[in-house]
């Protein structure tokens, strides 16, 4: 039985262990990736990524590739009933009228998604299999090729003081040859009786650390004892891939329908004039396994009233499922303090948040960089904790706003005023710009120094002009991942004397020298943003020799206008944020001695910077 051990071994191919496999290789840790499946066998249908998954694939340098595959949304259209209160029918930002005779739905306005503070589309529609091959030629670059057919039966934790490589995972590599000629399930391929000849060899893999990114029905979970807490509902739903033969006005759009005759239906654009319906079939007593060809015939039965006056055939149908939808959450994230679960193994909704692959991505972005810097030495095993109070809240989030989207489409009648509310809290959660984290890695006690600024969100998409070429850029731009810490100086206008002294003494301790500040600067960059661009020419010069370079100072595009300085609110005085590898804002500071003091203590508290 050979053995070839890695710092990290993750625990399915799906777009969580891609992920999780992408961040770890770039930050130079060794990674093995093992997949039961087969090359171009699908691992899931979720296809939407959201702005702020797309601001973090535009940072690893993949969302070009991910634009030019996909389908673009920047409309979406909501056809819902709205019957009279109190004999009144509300006015809202979005309307659309039942027909007269209540036979059908009827558009009568058309609406933009609403602004979010982002750089990106609302949306990008892609296929399942277009986000794997994407992520999987990325980490080719980076030396790493999934090690698919793999199958893990055991795990054990060993000593963790005695062994460098403590969690050992026993892997039976599968004759791929015979999965094939047998047709051997995915889920059947851990039966390994079941097909005489379906193991070729076994494999003990030496791990420090283990991720599980595992699907729904997680093996690592199990190994774990890990409990899911939450329900399933009794609702039984019908999805379809397939090409429309329709005369309905928005086919390019996504579209949110209230039948009045069939209750909820969701329409997603897809590739190359496809599309993707969701549909609800009702409550049912047990789940029941229907053939595709039944399940075709009562979702396009569904589809055809729900869509009404408008026609909807399918054609080219190339995936259909009836599934009924779980809502729960793992009641931990991790076990030993070295094995995790990311993804669906640690959390499972119904498609209407629109999250399936983005909050799985989002659990390892989260984690990955944080193991990075524990197998660097750059951290304390403790800063792993946070994985879980930062990820798990937001799961619990997921499953309430999934609850109230259930009970909301699954009634019988809507209140405006209640889908409204929704709709604004949905746009804000679902697509990633307003999560907030809190962790021993969030430092909000400086929160009062920019009230426009968020401790424990992402940094604002704002536009800066960089010095050295004059070339107009978004916050985004500028940060893109490479592992390490942010910080930004926001001085305030440095022809005033005072706040150039200030500045030149801020970063000069940031800079100073000692192996204590070399530390501190390996793991920090600083950058500068000036707030006047009339006086910009003559603070350039003074600007790069305090910064000591020419390509890390800024200044406020918009200064005249409702810039950065004016939105953020940020003190005349002048004031530093600290951005986290993952874009999350960790802390703001004075631009003072006690602003020093403060970042060194973050660093202190979960590194052995002393």
């Amino acid at each position: 039985m050979r053995t070839q051990s890695t710092d990290v071994l993750i625990i399915g191919a799906g777009p969580a262990g891609l992920m999780a496999a992408l961040v770890l290789s770039m930050m130079k840790v060794k990674v093995r990736l093992v997949d039961r499946r087969l090359s171009h066998e699908a691992s899931g249908q979720a296809d939407g990524i959201q702005p702020r998954m797309i601001e973090i694939w535009e940072s690893l340098g993949i969302g070009s590739e991910l634009r030019e595959r996909s389908e673009h949304v920047h409309r979406m259209v909501k056809k819902i009933l709205f019957p009279a209160l109190n004999g009144l029918i509300l006015e809202l930002k979005v309307t659309y009228s039942p027909t007269a005779d209540r036979a059908g739905i009827e558009e009568t306005q058309g609406s933009d998604v609403e602004h979010l503070s982002t750089n990106s589309e609302v949306s990008i529609l892609a296929r399942n299999d277009i986000i794997e091959e994407i992520l999987e030629e990325r980490l080719k670059v980076e030396g790493v090729v999934v090690e698919r057919s793999g199958v893990p039966i055991s795990l054990d934790v060993e000593s963790q003081d005695q062994d460098p490589y403590p969690v050992k995972v026993k892997v039976a590599w599968l004759n791929e040859q015979i999965i094939r000629e047998k047709n051997v399930s995915q889920e059947a391929r851990g039966d390994l009786e079941s097909v005489d000849g379906l193991v070729e060899k076994f494999e003990c893999i030496p791990a420090k650390f283990v991720i599980g990114c595992d699907g729904g029905k997680s093996w690592t979970r199990r190994q774990l004892g890990i409990a899911m807490e939450g329900n399933q509902t009794d609702l039984d739903w019908g999805v379809v891939d397939f090409t429309p033969r329709t005369n309905f006005p928005t086919p390019r759009t996504k579209n949110i329908i209230q039948s009045p005759l069939e209750g909820f239906l969701g329409y997603l654009p897809r590739p190359n004039g496809a599309a993707r319906v969701y549909v609800m079939l009702g409550e049912g007593k047990e789940e029941k396994v229907v053939s595709g060809d039944e399940c075709k015939r009562i979702i396009a039965g569904k589809m055809r009233r729900g869509f009404a006056p408008y026609e909807m055939e399918i054609e080219n149908a190339t995936w259909c499922a009836i599934f009924r939808v779980s809502q729960r959450v793992a009641k931990r994230f991790s076990g030993h303090g070295r094995i995790f679960i990311a993804g669906d193994a640690c959390h499972t909704h119904s498609p209407k948040a629109g999250q399936g692959a983005n909050a799985s991505m989002s659990d390892t972005f989260n984690l990955a960089w944080k193991i990075a810097y524990v197998v660097r030495h750059q951290a304390r095993l403790d800063i792993l904790e946070t994985y879980e109070q930062e990820r798990r809240p937001h799961s619990l989030e997921l499953i309430q706003l999934d609850r109230k989207i259930f009970r909301l489409f699954s009634g019988q009648t809507i209140i405006p005023t209640d889908y409204t509310s929704l709709w604004h809290e949905q746009m804000l959660f679902v697509s990633g710009i307003g999560l907030r984290y809190s962790s021993q890695l969030i430092d909000s006690s400086g929160q009062f120094l920019a009230p426009g600024l968020t401790i424990g969100e992402r940094i604002p998409s704002s536009e800066v002009i960089r010095t050295d070429d004059w070339r107009p850029l978004n916050l985004h731009d500028i940060c893109p991942f490479d592992g390490r810490f942010r910080l930004f100086i926001l001085p305030g206008s440095v022809l005033e004397e005072c706040n150039v002294k200030r500045l030149a003494a801020f970063n000069s301790s940031i800079a100073a020298k000692g192996e204590q500040h070399e530390v501190l600067t390996e793991r920090l960059e600083t950058c500068i943003i000036d707030n006047d661009p009339s006086t910009v020419v003559e603070s350039i010069p003074l600007l790069r020799v305090i910064s000591g370079s020419n390509d890390r100072v800024y200044f406020d595009r918009n200064a005249t206008s409702g810039g950065v300085y004016n939105i953020w609110q940020i003190a005349s005085h002048g004031i530093a944020f600290m951005v986290r590898p993952d874009a999350h804002i960790s802390s703001i500071v004075a631009m003072d001695e006690a602003g020093i003091c403060a970042i060194k203590k973050y660093f202190t508290s979960w590194t052995d910077l002393s």
